[in-house]
């Protein structure tokens, strides 16, 4: 730091030797020109992560513990699922959930949505996705995600979506509440999207 301050005063002095204060002036309005812009940008991007937070805290996220399901849900907390248990329910509820809310978002509201299915080996995933002509399309995908542990491996379904990349597990035990996640998610993408267009 004392290296810097006698930089600065050394080019001051030289400035102000063979200028005066009108060209010490001149320079300093230049050399600050830069740091009001970025501090000008810095501002508008703290303003614009600060709104999206306020949007994005206060959507209501419905509880999906009902006195309907707690004994699945439950069941589901207690027990470690199968690979075979994980893939059936992808196949039943997620696939039935997900070809229901695609029926109805291209029949009634005239989206372009797409299903794509995996069943495989190594690959066991669904990804529902809603075209959009503005941005990256909206997608919501469950894979079957296994991992290795000392004395087992781990199955479980995870969930990943364009406003949460990293995933979370799939706690979902039928199609309604699953069909309720996805327009959850939908919703915040909607408002993501139009936040960032606005």
């Amino acid at each position: 730091s004392m290296f810097w301050g006698g930089l600065l005063s050394a080019v001051t002095f030289v400035l102000y030797l063979f200028g005066g204060i009108e060209i010490l002036q001149s320079t300093m309005l230049f050399f600050s020109l830069p740091f009001a812009l970025l501090m000008s940008l810095m501002a508008w991007s703290l303003l614009k992560g600060l709104r999206f937070e306020r949007q994005y805290y206060s959507t209501e996220v419905s509880d999906l513990w009902t006195g309907a399901n707690w004994r699945s849900r439950l069941r589901q907390l207690v027990i470690e699922p199968k690979r075979d248990d994980a893939i059936l329910h992808l196949k039943t509820t997620a696939l039935l959930a997900m070809r229901e809310l695609r029926q109805l978002l291209i029949g009634t509201y005239g989206l372009n949505v797409t299903l794509q299915q995996h069943f495989g080996r190594d690959n066991n995933q669904l990804v529902l996705s809603i075209e959009n002509g503005l941005a990256e399309d909206f997608f919501y995908q469950i894979t079957l995600f296994e991992k290795p542990e000392p004395a087992q491996v781990h199955h479980a379904l995870m969930v990943s979506t364009n406003i949460q990349l990293e995933g979370y597990p799939l706690s979902i035990t039928n199609e309604e509440d699953l069909i309720v996640d996805i327009l959850q998610c939908y919703e915040r993408y909607m408002k993501e999207l139009d936040f960032v267009i606005s």
